[in-house]
């Protein structure tokens, strides 16, 4: 087993505080009123504090996470088609890593989250579906499989329960109830206003809008629920504020938004008028990027997992 590279966001009130861990040490860097002042520790190479993910320090390298309300973590390493729990404790409490069609198994997952509903959620890109399973590791359902899904990358929920869906080589959202069914879907490709090129990563802000990580035009796209185009945050480029290509974004409990840009190698948070308050470089030890985001259960930290090779 792999340690894993990782860099950590601790986020408080007002103030975000890098953490970043892989190489030999750790530098520290901490937001107020946008001016960033630096810090640094030392810190073992690779090493996760049980208090920061609450799960067992040995995970293998390139793990997307998510966490349930009871602090138990969820880990999807695509490399292997391997979902496993990990208990708050650190325990392990079940895995699934057989690669195939069938249910409960895999062809490169890429994504996961705990939905309202209290299920897991999988992004079986390969499979073209998301997958839905109790916390207990027990399979539910599939949703979408072709031609619904293509290219599935990220889900997110809006306050409803309902499901959305980027596919990043249809170019387009697709949204499903959760029983999955077909509600409607959005978008097209292009790089002029409300089109996409390859969207990526997905989450709604605190006002309800639906932010989409629109990688290969470097941008976050941003739409109602029911698909109308609201405006950008962003633009292609390497300066300050500018995106490459954005490939996960989240929004914390302050309602900052948190994008992972996996060819600028850096991680940038906007407000949601869509100024920048900070970057923090992301190039990992091992040299690759990252991008897959997860705030802990608490809301305090954002976890940045390495990127795995691919689209």
């Amino acid at each position: 087993m792999q340690r894993r590279d990782f860099l950590v966001i601790a986020l408080g009130a007002g103030a975000a505080h890098l953490v970043g861990c892989g190489g030999s040490g750790t530098t520290s860097t901490t937001i107020t009123g946008g001016t960033a002042s630096s810090a640094s520790t030392t810190a073992s190479s690779g090493t996760i504090a049980a208090s920061s993910v609450q799960a067992s320090s040995t995970v293998v390298a390139h793990t997307v996470t998510a966490f349930d309300a009871s602090g138990n973590q969820y880990q999807l390493t695509p490399e292997s088609n391997q979902v496993r729990r990990v208990n708050a404790n650190g325990s392990v409490a079940w895995t699934l890593n057989t690669l195939g069609t069938a249910p409960s198994n895999f062809n490169n997952p890429v994504e996961l989250d705990v939905g309202p509903d209290g299920n897991l959620y999988v992004v079986d890109n390969g499979n073209h579906r998301i997958q839905v399973f109790s916390l207990s590791g027990q399979f539910l359902r599939s949703i979408g499989g072709l031609p619904q899904l293509f290219s599935p990358r990220d889900v997110a929920f809006d306050t409803q329960g309902t499901l959305y869906v980027s596919d990043g080589l249809l170019h387009h959202i697709v949204v499903f109830n959760q029983n999955g069914t077909l509600l409607r879907q959005f978008g097209s490709q292009g790089t002029s206003g409300a089109a996409l090129n390859g969207p990526h990563g997905l989450a709604f802000a605190p006002n309800g809008t639906l932010l989409v990580a629109d990688a290969g035009n470097g941008r976050i796209q941003m739409y109602t629920t029911a698909g109308t185009y609201v405006g950008a945050i962003g633009s292609r480029g390497t300066g300050t504020g500018q995106l490459l290509l954005p490939r996960d974004i989240l929004v914390d409990t302050k309602g900052r938004i948190i994008v992972a840009d996996s060819l600028n190698d850096k991680v940038t948070v906007f407000n949601l008028g869509g100024n920048v308050l900070e970057e923090f470089p992301t190039k990992l030890a091992s040299g690759r990027a990252a991008a897959p985001l997860e705030l802990n259960p608490s809301g305090s930290q954002v976890l940045i997992s390495s990127l795995a090779a691919g689209p």
